[in-house]
């Protein structure tokens, strides 16, 4: 509740076009405080809707993109502020540059310019940011923060939208690696930016066994999803030695509950197998885009290692 009432009054007070009007949906995810209360009295001409209980992130903005009736879905996270005239920036930019998605690069909450450059993800799937300034090759992002993120609804619904079975995480991804497949443009905006907290409603920054446990679910799911039969024969092995690597220093380090959440993702993840080779089968027989497109805009390095290197640099600077 304590993000709501700064996020909404932004996108209420935006600034609109001639001819453009804002429709605003709040979905409420099964929240356990006065968010709901609070939202139905301090805002009462918003559309809110209950789920009754966390049925998780992507099925929250599927609800969401089904009750609305605009040609354009802004998906925006609780925990941001929206400067002034964003959405109608977006909106320009949408169609000025021929995109078909665009989001909002991220801030941070308190304010200042943003130094996000590109997001992307090695071959095995783990995200890479970069900031402005680093070397990193393609400049291309593979996919987009869907903090504050600008879609038509019929791109939305052609290309068959998060995948509901992703809890939390890795949904963004999945889906921006379809429209890559598919042929989709999308892009940072050049202009606009979100205020941002991260991790408002998740228990903020850190690692946490929840945490681990939907990553390790859904990031082989996105996998075995979108990656070629040819490109799989080599992924999956590197995958799995990845992940018994992490393990094992998870638990030299004394995490024995997130080295856990490798063998407890492994239920889940067979229960939904059935569904998730239907997707697979659907996407491969629908892409147009060969994986070396794919391969060119990813990390071609493991970004576990760049980020722990990068921990240790910070350490050593500090020190």
């Amino acid at each position: 509740m304590k993000w709501l009432e700064a996020c909404l009054t932004s996108v209420l007070s935006q600034e609109l076009s001639d001819g453009q009007s804002l429709e605003v949906i709040v979905v409420d995810n099964g929240s356990s405080d006065q968010s709901a209360t609070f939202v139905r009295n301090r805002f009462p001409n918003v559309q809110f809707y209950e789920m009754g209980s966390n049925l998780g992130f992507a099925s929250g903005c599927e609800f969401g993109v089904i009750h609305s009736t605009s040609e354009f879905i802004l998906f925006l996270n609780n925990d941001t502020i929206v400067p002034d005239a964003t959405i109608c920036n977006l909106l320009s930019e949408i169609g000025e540059r021929e995109l078909d998605v665009i989001a909002a690069r991220e801030a941070p909450y308190a304010g200042g310019p943003s130094t996000l450059a590109r997001t992307t993800i090695d071959p095995l799937g783990f995200p890479a940011h970069f900031s402005t300034g680093e070397t990193r090759g393609n400049d291309e992002s593979f996919f987009l923060s869907a903090v504050c993120l600008l879609v038509r609804k019929s791109t939305y619904l052609e290309s068959g939208g998060f995948d509901v079975n992703f809890f939390m995480y890795f949904e963004d991804i999945d889906w921006f690696w379809r429209l890559l497949l598919l042929g989709y443009k999308f892009d940072y905006s050049r202009n606009c930016t979100v205020q941002h907290a991260g991790h408002g409603s998740t228990g903020g920054h850190g690692a946490n066994y929840q945490r681990f446990l939907w990553r390790n679910v859904n990031l082989p799911r996105m996998l075995l999803k979108n990656y070629s039969t040819a490109s799989l024969l080599w992924v999956l092995p590197l995958y799995c030695a990845s992940c018994l690597l992490e393990a094992t220093a998870l638990l030299l380090i004394g995490r024995r509950d997130l080295a856990s959440s490798y063998v407890k993702a492994m239920k889940p993840f067979y229960e939904s197998l059935d569904v998730t080779l239907g997707k697979r089968k659907e996407i491969q027989r629908s892409r147009t885009v060969s994986d070396r497109v794919v391969f060119a805009r990813m990390y071609p390095y493991s970004s576990k290692f760049r980020s722990g290197w990068g921990q240790l640099r910070s350490r050593w600077s500090t020190s």
